[in-house]
């Protein structure tokens, strides 16, 4: 898709795929060279003038951060794209704040702020109807607080 999108002059599908190919890469644990070229597409989406999918990517960035163990890179980044839907509900609100919540976890956060934004997550998750990302905001604050008894899931 990188090579056609490149050959074709389509700006934002090569920026597109390269965030993509950049995680990918990460998620295979070659994090240094994927979360690179994550910061290049993001820079090059972000020269389209294209903000749609912006806080999906910064999401991609911030779970490229953690699995290198760049707690405050990450952080930035997924606080960065919790700004970017404006307060608006958005589709991946649910796993941004998952994904906060965990990256918090990692640094020397309150506990506090741990859960409530765990439970957050799996609140938008349950108002989208989305039990898979509920599933996944339990799990979390399940490792968080390993004794806790948890609620269960909805539909569950």
């Amino acid at each position: 898709a990188l090579e056609l999108a490149r050959s074709q002059g389509f700006a934002l599908r090569v920026a597109i795929a390269q965030i993509l190919r950049g995680w990918a890469r990460t998620a295979q644990g070659r994090t240094a060279v994927g979360v690179e070229e994550l910061r290049d597409g993001i820079e090059a989406y972000r020269a389209t003038g294209t903000r749609m999918d912006l806080p999906y990517l910064l999401g991609l960035l911030a779970d490229a951060h953690l699995r290198a163990g760049e707690v405050d890179d990450g952080l930035a980044a997924i606080d960065d794209a919790i700004a970017e839907t404006g307060g608006r509900d958005y589709c991946h609100a649910a796993e941004l704040h998952r994904l906060r919540g965990v990256l918090l976890s990692g640094s020397r956060a309150d506990g506090g702020k741990v859960v409530a934004e765990l439970t957050r997550a799996r609140e938008i998750a349950r108002e989208q109807r989305a039990p898979l990302l509920e599933e996944r905001a339990l799990l979390a604050l399940g490792q968080v607080q390993p004794d806790a008894a948890l609620p269960e899931a909805s539909g569950s």
